[in-house]
Parts: structure tokens; C-alpha cells; sequence
């Protein structure tokens, strides 16, 4: 918003001297309150100013900073995830961290200073996870991501007395897990399972002596539980 312009004018507002609104001065020669969308430039100070054609607002100072968004939220370990990022430094390598590990160096900025990426989530437990990206000149943005239990069936039928592979990822750390066959604890191998500091654990389970059908396999850390399901 501004006033001191020319009265009822068209006024151009200008973002580093280009042009990203016009406004509308009243017969007082004031502007009503205008938005703009920021542009895609990279981090630092840039001059905002006004324009009636005839005279010039003083420059006002705008700061762009790094901004990171993910499609997604949440997710299981192996799932794809893309990552774009505005406002970092131009023409810069950008290293992507997850909770404070590398996760990639693959991408660069463009001379506007975006990219984007698309990553597989790593393994960890459940929960919030950090993800952040660095550029060159330490420009930095961070977001969370809630990681999803899940559970894989070596096989998804077989028949009863068969041994099956059973895995998990996205359970709490160190945690330990016990497995259900339509609610009751079936044998495995070994016979005290336990998740791993990233919340993951692989087994094996003795398919019971059951009627043909459909049936539920359940894996509970005692916080988390994730269902699957196995036919005879």
C-alpha cells in the first residue's frame, strides 16, 4: 500500500525492477492494499518500489529465504518422495540431510535457485523424522515427516505347515514384536523378534493347520500395529 501517487492512475509495483502487480490509485492518489506473488529469484535482498510512470516510491527491502516442500507428509520406509526447494543460492549444490545423515548430494540449483528431487524414504522408527536442505553458502530450510509402520509377506498365500518370511520397517526402536495369526501367537523364527535402532526386524512364521481362506497376520510393537493378509 502506498499514497503520494498521481490520482486516479494505474501504478506499476516492482520487484527488483520487475514488474509483479498494478494498483490502482484513488482520487487522493492513495493505493489500496495490492498482493503480489514473490517470484522465483534466489536467497537474499531485493528492492521493491511503486510506479506511476511519472514518479517513484522509495525502495522498500524484501529478504527471500530457502523454502523446502514435500508432496507428502508421511510415509513407509522405500517410499518415493519428491523434494523441491525455492530461494537457496543459485547454481549451487545442495545436500539433502535426513535426521542430521546425508541422504543426497545429487541435485543443484538452477540459476533462480529451485530444484527439485524426488528420494526414497530411508529406513527409521517410527515417528517424526527431520528432512533438511543445505545450499553452498549454508542457506538452510527444514521440514518434518511422519514415518508409517509397515509390514511384507514373502509370500501371500501358501499352505499350512509352510514356513513364510515375514519383514518390517517404521516400528519403534528396539522394540519387541509379536506376531498374530487371525489374533492368536503363532511360532517363529526366532522366537523372540525384536526391531533393530532403525525400527525394522525380519522373521519367519510356521503357517498353522488352518481351514482354507483369508486371514489376518498382525505385528505389534505394543504401540503400532500393522495387519496383512494371508490365504490358505
Amino acid at each position: 500500500s502506498g499514497a503520494g501517487f498521481r490520482a486516479n492512475t494505474s501504478v506499476s509495483i516492482l520487484f527488483n525492477d520487475r514488474s509483479v502487480a498494478t494498483a490502482q490509485s484513488n482520487s487522493f492518489g492513495s493505493l489500496t492494499a495490492t498482493s503480489f506473488q514473490v517470484p522465483e529469484l534466489s536467497r537474499g535482498s531485493y528492492d521493491v518500489y511503486a510506479s506511476d510512470g511519472v514518479a517513484s516510491s522509495p525502495d522498500a527491502t524484501f529478504s527471500i529465504r530457502p523454502y523446502l516442500t514435500v508432496d507428502t507428509r508421511e510415509g513407509m520406509v522405500g517410499d518415493q518422495i519428491r523434494l523441491e526447494g525455492t530461494g537457496f543460492d543459485d547454481n549451487s549444490d545442495i545436500t539433502i540431510y535426513w535426521d542430521d545423515e546425508i541422504l543426497s548430494r545429487d541435485v543443484t540449483t538452477n540459476s533462480r535457485g529451485s530444484f527439485a528431487i524426488s528420494l526414497n524414504v530411508p529406513s527409521g522408527d517410527t515417528g517424526s523424522h527431520t528432512i533438511k536442505a543445505r545450499d553452498e553458502a549454508l542457506g538452510v530450510d527444514t521440514l518434518s515427516f511422519t514415518m508409517r509402520a509397515n509390514i511384507t509377506l514373502e509370500a501371500n498365500s501358501g499352505v499350512p505347515g509352510s514356513t513364510v518370511g515375514i519383514s518390517g520397517t517404521g516400528f519403534g526402536s528396539n522394540r519387541n514384536i509379536d506376531i498374530t495369526y487371525s489374533g492368536t501367537s503363532i511360532s517363529t523364527q526366532p522366537s523372540n523378534i525384536s526391531t533393530d535402532s532403525e525400527g525394522s526386524f525380519s522373521a519367519t512364521f510356521t503357517v498353522p493347520r488352518v481351514v482354507a481362506g483369508n486371514y489376518t497376520i498382525r505385528a505389534t510393537d505394543g504401540l503400532t500395529s500393522v495387519t496383512a493378509t494371508f490365504n490358505i
